[in-house]
């Protein structure tokens, strides 16, 4: 049911630095702004928790519950200690927060205040406050790491694409701070070197040869003073919507205030953004964040974060978060990276982007006074890491570069190209990892490889048998026909395409692929990396050697017609020029059959088509004309369950040299093996 948000709601999702400039000015936050102060940074980081996030859950089928009371006590404590002592939290990053101090005192004393606050804040840690509260066990392998800086914070409202704004801080105080907390032993507060000197008369502590200085003990101690929040006004409403993603204000105008984190699958994206920095005028700020927004809403991705850490300029995003999750959000998500690339490179932006898809733990965190949407778990940390190795490629050879994981390289192998890297070593990870980085948005051509599917297949064997029987009829006689793979997402739809492939090959048949997609619904577009296979480079031009020799004259006038199938620019010729459209669309029609007519010639071949459900009419039509015409050719079609399939597809399974698969679930024990062979 829709409610009315509380406002109270609305403002816990933003800092009160936003809630200040609000009460002056309801509408400044509504356009580019920049603004500059001094401030005292604090970054605090929880360590032991992510291996804590993937034990619970895991391995244990209350774990996202678990999970959820200690993020609420940890996060919630966190919060109140900040803000009791005056610290404004500006950002959540994963399991841990930024918070800064500004306003009418000294920057000494500010940066006092958050030496304090990141005392308090280890001392919050301990076992006695984690046995105060009931039902929750103490999490002892947990501990926190704080780092201070201070100096000059440079803040900018950038954005406004479907009037959804960014926050971004940024400046030496928060690279000190993000550096000292990198540096610090688990339970220590680290004091930068740069803001050392502003508490020294206050504190005692210990040099450190990497940089910084060790919190002891307090010499001296200010009266707690804490975070002032002005009163909300119904007037700062839609203001405060622009700055909650779509996933917390769909929940907020549910009325649902409180609710468990949960287990998502997500594909996540992490951009590193080295040119927007405190000194990067605003509208080339602006520019660049509106070219990301622009491009990732494009595939109905959320922007989940943008902030500076020690890892530089950073934009978290995710496809699959509440409420535009999609089961292509793989593909959307590699597409958003290229296209983001693309936009920035235009800027004269560099970037590095790391792109992962698994099980996140998303939800809100934090307090009643101050929280944010977020996510947490091993993918996200691993999408991080590729983002940093992508940028050490990216300083070396120039540019952009974009690395993703292998779980999102074999998703969407069969819509765009990728070239597989050595293993790579990535921090935090035991063994090296295999890495793919995305080549272009164009799908792949016959050469390329899926990515390796583990271990043998699991049941299947009528299946199989049926396969085996199939392509070496094919291969032996000549004898062609349509396989119709049939059942739900998730069933082995896939699995079974690599197993056609994999015979075919050891025959000796040349294969080709291609897959329907939902953000692709060009005329034939499943169909035009294949096309594309079939035609050499040069042979679209009319007069060239191979349009000449191969196609004739008559065909070879209908070259033309082919930029529409391959995305290209092709002259018209005196034959294409003014054809009608229906003519036209049957001539390409024609013409595409001959071209696939004409690779029969040198023998059988085979063609696979997933996730048909989503074919244009066009390549469906193209499907069905192939299959009524040639007959040295093996067409393998993979769809879901569809209540209302095209006329095309019915005709397909009517076929006399049509088969079809109905692909059921595993039984129990194949199940069994099939986790084991997963978990191994």
């Amino acid at each position: 049911m829709f409610t009315t948000a509380p406002l109270e709601d609305l403002a816990s999702y933003v800092p009160a630095l936003i809630l200040r400039r609000m009460a002056a000015d309801v509408g400044a936050t509504m356009s580019p702004s920049v603004e500059r102060f001094p401030a005292a940074a604090l970054v605090a980081d929880l360590s032991g928790f992510t291996a804590l996030t993937e034990q619970l859950s895991l391995h244990n089928p209350e774990g996202a519950e678990e999970l959820t009371q200690i993020l609420d006590l940890y996060f919630g404590h966190l919060v109140r200690v900040v803000t009791s002592h005056g610290g404004d939290v500006m950002k959540f990053a994963g399991d841990g927060l930024l918070a800064l101090w500004y306003g009418d005192e000294s920057l000494a004393q500010l940066t006092q205040r958050a030496v304090q606050c990141g005392l308090a804040v280890q001392m919050m840690m301990s076992p006695e406050m984690w046995g105060s509260f009931e039902g929750v066990r103490a999490p002892t392998s947990l501990k926190i790491r704080v780092g201070v800086g201070a100096g000059e914070v440079t803040t900018m409202h950038i954005g406004g694409i479907f009037g959804r704004w960014e926050l971004l801080v940024t400046g030496e105080p928060i690279q000190q701070a993000g550096q000292a907390e990198g540096l610090a032993t688990p339970g220590d507060v680290l004091i930068a070197a740069e803001a050392w000197p502003l508490v020294a008369e206050g504190c005692t502590g210990d040099a450190l040869p990497s940089g910084g200085v060790r919190l002891v003990a307090l010499a001296e101690y200010l009266p707690m003073r804490g975070l002032e929040v002005p009163p909300l006004r119904s007037d700062m409403a839609d203001v405060l919507r622009s700055y909650l993603p779509k996933a917390i204000l769909a929940r907020i105008d549910a009325g649902q205030t409180a609710w468990l984190a949960e287990q998502r699958r997500v594909t996540v994206l992490f951009v590193n953004l080295p040119g927007l920095r405190a000194d990067t005028p605003l509208r080339q700020a602006q520019a660049l964040m509106r070219a990301i927004q622009s491009m990732l809403y494009r595939y109905e991705g959320s922007i989940s974060r943008l902030g500076t850490d020690s890892k530089g300029p950073t934009l978290v995003a995710a496809l699959g978060l509440p409420p535009l999750a999609h089961e292509d959000d793989p593909e959307r998500g590699v597409r958003a990276a290229l296209a983001i690339s693309a936009a920035l490179a235009e800027l004269g932006f560099p970037c590095a982007i790391g792109v992962t898809t698994g099980q996140a733990l998303c939800g809100a965190v934090g307090g009643e006074m101050r929280r944010e949407y977020t996510m947490m778990g091993s993918i996200v940390n691993r999408s991080a890491r590729l983002m940093q190795a992508a940028a050490v490629q990216a300083a070396r050879d120039g540019g952009a570069a974009i690395l993703c994981d292998a779980t999102t390289a074999a998703t969407v192998y069969q819509a765009l190209r990728f070239e597989r890297l050595p293993p790579m070593a990535l921090k935090g990870v035991g063994e090296p990892v295999t890495v793919y980085r995305p080549e272009s948005a164009t799908a792949p051509t016959q050469g390329q490889a899926a990515p390796a599917q583990a271990g043998a297949l699991i049941g299947r064997r009528r299946e199989l048998a049926l396969i085996t029987h199939i392509v070496a009829d094919l291969a032996e006689h000549g004898r062609g026909g349509v396989l119709l793979v049939e059942g739900d997402e998730g069933i082995g739809k896939t699995r079974l395409i690599a197993e056609v492939q994999a015979a075919a090959q050891a025959a000796g048949l040349p294969t080709f692929g291609g897959a329907g997609r939902p953000v692709d619904a060009a005329p034939y577009s499943a169909w035009r990396p294949i096309i594309s296979a079939l035609v050499p480079p040069d042979g679209l031009r009319v007069g060239s050697a191979w349009a000449s020799d191969v196609l004739g004259e008559e065909l070879e006038a209908l070259l033309p017609l082919l930029g529409a199938v391959l995305q290209i620019d092709l002259a018209d010729t005196a034959a294409t020029a003014r054809m009608p459209g229906q003519v036209r669309a049957d001539k390409m029609r024609d013409l595409l059959v001959r071209l696939l007519a004409l690779a029969t010639e040198d023998g059988p071949l085979v063609i696979t088509l997933e996730d048909a459900q989503w074919l244009d009419a066009s390549s469906w039509a193209l499907l069905q004309a192939v299959a009524e015409r040639l007959d040295r050719l093996l067409l393998v079609v993979a769809a879901r369950p569809m209540s209302d399939p095209p006329t095309a597809y019915q005709r397909l399974a009517y076929l006399p040299d049509t088969r079809r698969l109905q692909l059921g679930g595993l039984s129990p024990d194949q199940v069994e093996a099939l986790l084991a062979q997963r978990l191994d």
